[in-house]
């Protein structure tokens, strides 16, 4: 008997926590980038697997689920031309964003190619469920 807790799919706020603390953690180890260029690639990885785990637990729409990101990273943009904002002196932090989007289109690509191989192994051909 399979358990039931296992069966549910998980909310849509707790995928939101997964993306929220990698940006948090990439951004934070991406602030040690002028001590070594392996601080900002350490931080920009820890974004880009946050973002391939936001996709596959909670898969959405990249245009739609980037639509709020993209907003957050414009106004974050324009907040960081105020002279004396916070995070102004700290305009590295917003290359996690980069990493997160990567993350996020290279968690589809996998779901789309796990997709298509189980289509195969049904004889479903590929191209014929789109």
């Amino acid at each position: 008997m399979a358990n039931p807790a296992f069966s549910k799919t998980l909310p849509r706020w707790w995928a939101w926590i997964v993306a929220l603390a990698a940006l948090s953690a990439g951004g934070a180890l991406m602030t040690h980038s002028d001590e070594s260029s392996t601080w900002f690639g350490l931080g920009f990885l820890v974004a880009a697997v946050g973002g391939v785990a936001w996709q596959i637990l909670n898969r959405n729409d990249l245009a739609e689920r980037l639509l709020l990101l993209a907003w957050l990273a414009v106004i974050g943009a324009l907040v960081a031309v105020v002279p004396g904002a916070i995070g102004a002196d700290q305009p590295v932090r917003f290359a996690a964003f980069g990493g997160l989007v990567a993350g996020l289109v290279l968690g589809e690509h996998w779901l789309r190619y796990r997709d298509a191989r189980r289509r195969t192994t049904v004889g479903e051909p590929v191209g014929a469920a789109d």
